[in-house]
């Protein structure tokens, strides 16, 4: 049994998943939209909101170029002028700790980390998606918090779980975005990517 993969978003532009095979059980794609995280931290404690948008600390976990410091800060959330943003690596965050120059959690980050964990394992939060074979999926990883649950695999290793993962910088993709017309009602931005 493979547990359960904590919910993050990554740090490329967009996710994709490609599925070969399916788990014998289990193994559901949960999705939760950044905006909806903010709105339900913002509904059930105020008073932990301001936070995310302050820094918390991410380990590099020794994938530091030379001369970095082996974690860096960056909010959870941030807006780009327009649109809000999310980067969230939970496990990250925690790993930092174990550097002795990074600022401890303060009980009102551990408090915000236990809710972000809370919300996002709400169904009323989360889109449940069971893949297929041949199923894709593709997220933008600044608007979105994927997970997986936990799975039961097959025996036989030609029919075990297989999933082809992809990570895209699609910064050239948004500025062709950015340059369509407005077409049919559609907005020439990137919210839909």
């Amino acid at each position: 049994m493979k547990t359960r993969a904590p919910r993050r978003s990554d740090g490329a532009d967009l996710i994709g998943l490609l599925c070969l095979n399916i788990p014998r059980n289990g193994g559901q794609s949960r999705v939760c939209s950044s905006v909806t995280l903010l709105d339900e931290v913002l509904a059930r404690r105020p008073d932990l909101t301001a936070r995310l948008f302050r820094p918390w600390y991410y380990r590099r976990n020794n994938e530091q170029a030379e001369g970095e410091a082996p974690a860096f800060p960056k909010p959870i959330c941030f807006y780009d002028g327009e649109h809000l943003r999310t980067f969230f690596v939970g496990w990250y965050v925690r790993d930092a700790q174990r550097d002795s120059s990074v600022p401890r959690l303060t009980e009102a980050q551990n408090e915000l980390l236990t809710l972000i964990d809370e919300i996002c394992r709400d169904p009323a939060v989360y889109l449940p998606i069971d893949f297929r074979t041949g199923d894709i999926q593709l997220l933008k990883n600044c608007y979105t918090l994927h997970s997986r649950t936990a799975f039961e695999d097959w025996l036989e290793p030609e029919r075990r779980r297989h999933l082809l993962r992809v990570w895209i910088n699609a910064q050239a993709l948004n500025a062709f975005v950015h340059a369509l017309p407005d077409m049919a009602g559609a907005r020439s931005d990137d919210s839909f990517l």
